[in-house]
């Protein structure tokens, strides 16, 4: 583990007060630290007790079910649905790009 490694870490569970969707972040990042494996979630200093578990299985869950619901451009992950795709054996064109302007997502300034 380097100093890096944790500065990056400490942004991501703890942004700067004017980063915009501080809460979301907030959140998204406690989720990710806790599905990280166990011996790097303990490198990090983020150990995940019973409570913390059962709270990222609700969260888990609940974005299950809410995610279908929200407006395309919140849902849709194009790495993944390429991923899922190829899985069913479709031939997928390697166009993230593209298929993010065609949903309105726009990444950056």
């Amino acid at each position: 583990m380097t100093d890096n490694a944790r500065r990056v870490a400490q942004l991501f569970l703890d942004p700067p007060r004017e980063a915009e969707w501080r809460p979301a972040l907030v959140g998204v990042s406690r989720l990710a630290f806790a599905m990280l494996p166990p011996l790097v979630r303990e490198m990090y200093g983020f150990p995940l007790g019973p409570a913390r578990q059962v709270a990222v299985d609700a969260a888990l869950g609940l974005t299950r079910v809410v995610r279908p619901f929200l407006p395309a451009k919140f849902r849709y992950l194009a790495p993944y649905d390429m991923w899922r795709r190829r899985q069913r054996g479709e031939i997928v064109p390697d166009q993230v790009g593209e298929a993010r302007r065609s949903l309105g997502i726009r990444l950056g300034g």
